[in-house]
């Protein structure tokens, strides 16, 4: 295992990257948008949340075990293989950021949802079809869920919304269960799927879930 107990100041390796089985590192702020790190490791924890620091890792292939905590900071996460953790439904947040930006072959499991407390969240599973399984804590302002043939199931806290006019989701199947009261997007915003069949269920009446034909 790894660990990294930094003084003040960013991690930003130049060239240099992180093996190890277990890697847990605590810094102000990991990586930069043009110099992400580069890891290797299977189970990775990482917090800048003291400082509200933003994330930018890139990971060689798959991770079994995830914490990334940057506080109220952002959250970029590139892997080469499977995205998954090994916490049951109600376990552990994997990922606490305010926007969270993930690109993997596939992102949880049923049994073990990847549990993230974001306001923005954007995953990217597109490439090798992969599936998302993500339980997110509160409401979600925004989010763009790409798993190109796979499915996707997501349970949220509180509404789903999104304010721009893109596809928001693109997958062959979608279940949505919305909780506290919540809906599933909000009037002329309301859960644009691209061609997606959708199970919605919404804690509330006015939950919206746009009746859409299955991908094929």
């Amino acid at each position: 295992s790894v660990f990294f107990q930094l003084p003040p100041g960013a991690l930003g390796l130049t060239n240099t990257d992180v093996r190890a089985n277990a890697a847990s590192i605590t810094a102000n702020a990991v990586g930069l948008a043009t110099n992400l790190i580069n890891t290797d490791v299977t189970d990775l924890t990482i917090s800048t949340a003291a400082a509200g620091g933003n994330q930018f890792i890139s990971e060689l292939d798959a991770l079994t075990a995830l914490s990334l905590n940057a506080g109220v900071g952002n959250i970029t996460l590139i892997a080469g293989g499977a995205i998954t953790d090994g916490d049951a439904v109600g376990g552990a947040e994997d990922l606490i950021g305010t926007i969270a930006t993930v690109t993997a072959l596939s992102f949880g499991s049923v049994a073990s949802p990847i549990h993230t407390n974001v306001a923005d969240l954007t995953v990217n599973t597109a490439a090798a079809g992969g599936n998302q399984f993500i339980t997110e804590t509160n409401t979600l302002t925004a989010l763009s869920l790409n798993a190109g043939t796979g499915d996707i199931t997501l349970i949220t806290g509180g509404t789903i919304s999104d304010a721009d006019i893109n596809v928001d989701i693109v997958a062959d199947a979608l279940v949505v269960t919305v909780g506290g009261g919540g809906t599933f997007g909000t009037g002329a915003a309301a859960g644009r799927s691209g061609g997606t069949r959708i199970t919605a269920t919404s804690g509330s009446p006015s939950g919206f879930a746009p009746a859409t034909s299955r991908r094929g």
